[in-house]
């Protein structure tokens, strides 16, 4: 019998942390400590002391996860889990003239790539991302004279294979760029071109089970100037007020056209 506050014998000491009792597919079960994990095998130190290298596949649904936990936490604090790139991609171009200007209009969206750090393959992942664009005031004082405006939504991403790369494109959001013809000028002295331009992504990629994996934004400040509940899911075209970074905060794109012939 043990006496309160004596010490704990061998058997009753609680095990390392890092012990975790696993199970295969037919529900056997064994303690061990992961190694390591690299791409579908898992190495594992037995309680016995030996090692064993296995199959990821081999072990329960739970086990699997745990292992891919695992393997997430070890890149989660130093690379991050994904790097990501971006490319812009415009579709849908359309251009028009009139007696005063010309005009170009287009859809636009981030093509995004995520490569995967992770020593494991990533699957039944979810991106949630906001895209900024800057609409240009027509006959605006300056490039920075226009509204910073917001398009949230979701991606799925099915499979990041170890050391591999997945793609996916953000919503579309349609774009402007007009200039006026020669001889025609702003009768405010506003400049004679202006061209629309997507600006930032800033996104959260989830795993099946809803638990956020990594952020990312492609704008240094964006996550600190601006709080991801008050933009995600809001509403296509929304104004972004305060606007982060260098620019002036831009006002409402009311500037209609207002120009006239004449020799410049």
């Amino acid at each position: 019998m043990l006496v309160a506050g004596g010490p704990l014998l061998a058997a009753d000491k609680p095990p390392p942390p890092d012990v975790h009792t696993f199970a295969n597919q037919q529900g056997a079960k064994f303690d061990a400590v992961i190694i390591n994990a690299v791409d579908g095998d898992v190495d594992l130190k037995l309680a016995d002391g030996r090692t064993a290298l296995i199959k990821i596949n081999i072990l329960s649904p739970a086990d699997q996860d745990y292992v891919t936990q695992w393997a997430i936490k070890q890149v989660r604090e130093k690379a991050g889990v994904f790097a990501f790139s971006l490319n812009n991609v415009e579709s849908d171009v359309t251009t028009k003239q009139d007696n005063l200007t010309a005009q170009t209009t287009w859809q636009a969206e981030f093509k995004v790539t995520v490569k995967n750090l992770a020593t494991v393959e990533l699957t039944n992942l979810r991106a949630e991302y906001v895209i900024f664009y800057f609409q240009v005031k027509e006959g605006g004082q300056s490039a920075d004279d226009g509204t910073m405006r917001h398009l949230s939504g979701s991606a799925p991403i099915d499979r990041v294979p170890y050391n591999g790369t997945q793609t996916f494109e953000t919503a579309k959001t349609s774009l402007m760029k007009l200039a006026l013809k020669p001889g025609v000028i702003y009768t405010n002295g506003g400049q004679r071109a202006s061209a629309d331009h997507l600006e930032a992504v800033w996104l959260r990629i989830y795993d099946v089970n809803g638990r956020q994996i990594q952020e990312w934004s492609s704008e240094n400040n964006l996550t600190k100037d601006l709080a991801w509940e008050s933009l995600y899911t809001g509403p296509k075209g929304k104004e972004i007020a305060p606007y982060w970074g260098a620019r002036a905060t831009p006002g409402a794109n009311t500037g209609g056209r207002d120009a006239a012939g004449g020799n410049n």
